[in-house]
């Protein structure tokens, strides 16, 4: 538990609105959830009384009835707090402990360092001598403190001034730092499942709510950690739309065998479930779907899907005839989906929902193949038209067959990084679309009301529109949050990989920079080469003694073009961790 220093309380006693003042006003952008003008609770949070008052024409009856869980009616109308919970910012992985980092929750700066007690602190991103951002500051050596570089105020980690060098001496230097006004507002942190959390409000009574409320964890992660093997290990990416066009698209996996064409899905053959509602809704429990599968495709988490949609494969085992889609077939990758033994043979084979569970602000959950498998991905709201994902899969070694384990266990930072291209190729194919979506939805004040979502495939995604109804369809951004996306964005910047992922990310770092030497080395080898080649070519047409057979002037002229196609072929590659462009009609 954590508690604030005396003499340094904040500033104000309204947190919710710490936003820097307008001193330099940003140029004109368009933003997806517009800021709040009040900080009031109540204003913040008014439901029920708003929800009908959004522009609908006419919107289509939904064939899929949700139902909403009438024993929260009284949670509902005090509305959905955003700021008494733990919000999910990095796998701590991503952090270097030398150097501080900027991040953005909810609209407020902030930035993490390791302390001079060797801890993760949260502090506010502004000093507060001259409101310069301490996220461009360093970690001074001598103290272990954080050194805003505009004019050197030092700050330890519960956000206390330690240094003021312009002071006349030490006693007015100590005079100062004592001030109230010195200190820098410290928001909770928390470290679990090699996630790095952040409780987005500062202040004693901060730290005492912040230490009652727990972490939406998938089942077992942090009880019995070494039961559960990373698959895919942690991912983070930065996105070009809001949290809640963020989380409608995880929930709903009937996008993925046509967003993801060759990617992770295959057109041809859609996943097809019976989605019904597992658990009700509720505006702080959320909701749960279980998705049933239809068929055995189905039940590999779009392995496959509609029957009639294209042939069977005439020899499974076979990779030249058969594709794998949707997650590549978890059931496939990673153990035996079992049909129920007590089943008739003429029945269809049986087999175990995927259940999808989303837990307000951040988190949902796919629990595959009986659970055996959990995907997580945690949704964090970043800024106005900007969200950050944070994704991982893991099996239960207890259900997995013992040559996945050995597979999966090897994971060198090569496959990890590849694990990370794929998903980078999972989020391009569904960023531009998502974010002209959102934006065209912004202009014409259209709302989700308008979608027209008739079928069981549907069911998570009408689940989540009924929540967010009742939140109030809209985030109290802290004051003075800008929007995280120009009005116009190009699709390089839409789909950028290099500020939203790789800058980020030390595995894909590592491996950007063994690219580099490989491909200068291929480089160096093919211009030698050649240059011996064009000696042996030199001494032949001389006509010396010692001219060179045949042969091995054609086999350097080979080798330094073999060589140079190589180095052209990794700069290619070097592209792949900055931008690739994604166009569905090329897939």
């Amino acid at each position: 538990m954590e508690l604030q220093l005396r003499g340094c309380a904040p500033r104000s006693t309204k947190d919710r609105a710490p936003g820097l003042p307008a001193f330099s006003p940003a140029p004109k952008r368009l933003s997806f959830a517009q800021p709040l003008p009040s900080a009031d609770k109540k204003a913040n949070h008014s439901r029920l009384d708003q929800k009908h008052v959004l522009h609908t024409i006419s919107p289509p009856r939904e064939t899929v009835s949700v139902t909403v869980n009438e024993s929260s009616t009284d949670e509902q109308k005090e509305g959905f707090d955003w700021y008494h919970n733990w919000y999910p910012m990095t796998p701590v992985g991503y952090l270097d402990p030398s150097k501080p980092h900027a991040i953005t929750l909810l609209g407020k700066n902030l930035v993490l360092w390791k302390d001079e007690a060797g801890n993760w602190s949260c502090l506010e991103d502004v000093c507060s001598h001259r409101l310069a951002r301490l996220s461009e500051g360093r970690i001074e050596p001598k103290t272990g403190n954080l050194m805003c570089s505009y004019h050197g105020w030092q700050f330890n980690g519960q956000g206390k001034c330690t240094a003021i060098p312009q002071a006349a001496d030490a006693a007015a230097e100590q005079k100062m730092c004592k001030q109230e006004e010195s200190c820098v507002k410290k928001f909770p942190v928390k470290e679990s499942i090699g996630l790095l959390w952040v409780w987005p409000e500062s202040g004693p009574m901060a730290s005492l709510e912040a230490a009652t409320k727990s972490l939406h964890i998938p089942p077992g992660w942090d009880t019995e950690p070494d039961q559960w093997l990373p698959l895919k290990h942690w991912f983070m990416r930065d996105l070009p739309y809001s949290w809640d066009t963020l989380v409608e698209n995880v929930v709903d996996p009937s996008h993925v065998a046509f967003a993801h064409h060759g990617v992770q899905g295959n057109r041809e053959k859609p996943m097809i479930s019976n989605m019904t509602t597992h658990q009700q809704i509720t505006l702080p429990g959320g909701f749960t779907i279980a998705a049933q599968p239809i068929n055995k495709a189905a039940a590999k988490v779009g392995g496959a899907g509609r029957e009639d949609a294209a042939p069977a494969s005439k020899n499974p085992k076979d990779p030249k005839d058969s594709i794998k889609a949707g997650n590549e077939g978890y059931g496939e990758r990673f153990g035996k989906v079992e049909a129920d033994s007590a089943a008739p043979a003429a029945e269809a084979p049986k087999f175990p929902p995927t259940l999808i569970h989303f837990k307000p602000p951040n988190y949902t959950l796919y629990e595959i193949m009986g659970g055996r498998i959990h995907m997580v991905n945690y949704a964090v709201p970043t800024a106005p038209g900007m969200a950050r994902i944070i994704h991982k899969v893991a099996g239960d070694r207890r259900k997995l067959d013992k040559k996945i384990q050995r597979i999966a266990g090897f994971k060198p930072d090569l496959l990890i990084c590849k694990d990370h291209m794929e998903n980078n190729a999972v989020i391009d194919g569904d960023g531009v679309f998502l974010h002209y979506q959102e934006r065209d939805m912004g202009q014409q004040g259209l709302t989700r009301h308008q979608y027209f979502t008739p079928t069981s495939m549907d069911r998570a995604v009408n689940s989540f529109k009924r929540w967010w109804d009742l939140a109030g369809n809209k985030i109290p951004w802290a004051a003075g949050a800008e929007p995280g996306m120009s009005e116009r964005p190009s699709r390089r910047e839409m789909l950028d990989r290099w500020d939203s992922h790789t800058r980020h990310c030390p595995t894909c770092q590592k491996a950007l920079r063994q690219l580099k030497m490989a491909q200068q080395a291929a480089a160096v080898l093919a211009g030698l080469t050649l240059l011996a080649a064009a000696g042996l070519s030199g001494a032949a047409l001389a006509g010396s003694s010692a001219a060179p057979q045949a042969w091995k002037f054609g086999a350097a002229a080979l080798g330094g073009a073999l060589l140079s196609a190589l180095s052209v072929w990794l700069e290619q590659w070097k592209a792949y961790f900055f931008f690739r462009d994604y166009v569905h009609s090329e897939h």
